[in-house]
Order: structure tokens, then sequence, then C-alpha cells
């Protein structure tokens, strides 16, 4: 059985979030990808990515969403 990840899609998004230490990256990518939000969230060490498929009358969109660690000064 085939992962909803692997699917033919019509058009594939990539997007990278940066920012500082803290600031709920991980978390907004929780929330766009499961519905989920943790108040006790570990820092990301490296990059994680998230993704969602979603369709939009009959065109099906990939949203493939990276999460990298804080940036600090």
């Amino acid at each position: 059985m085939a992962d909803a990840f692997d699917e033919e899609c019509d058009y594939l998004f990539k997007v990278v979030l940066i920012g500082d230490s803290g600031v709920g990256k991980s978390n907004l990518i929780s929330r766009f990808t499961k519905d989920e939000f943790r108040l006790d969230s570990k820092p990301t060490i490296g990059v994680e990515f998230g993704y969602k498929n979603i369709k939009v009358r009959d065109k099906l969109i990939k949203a493939q969403i990276w999460d990298t660690a804080g940036q600090e000064r």
C-alpha cells in the first residue's frame, strides 16, 4: 500500500521555515500537518520536515515544509 505522500501530485510546494530558537516553527508545522499543538515541545536539532496533501477542486497539492533548528546569533 502506497503512502499518501507517494501519490502523484499536480503541484509541489517546498517551504523552509527559519527563525530564532523557541519562536514556534515546529509547532506551526505540527499544527498545519497533524492538527496538533504541544506546549512542551523540544528544540529541533538539525532539520525535520512535515507534509500535507491538499485537494483544491480537481488538483492535488503537496506541501512539504522544512523545519530548521533555531538560528542563534
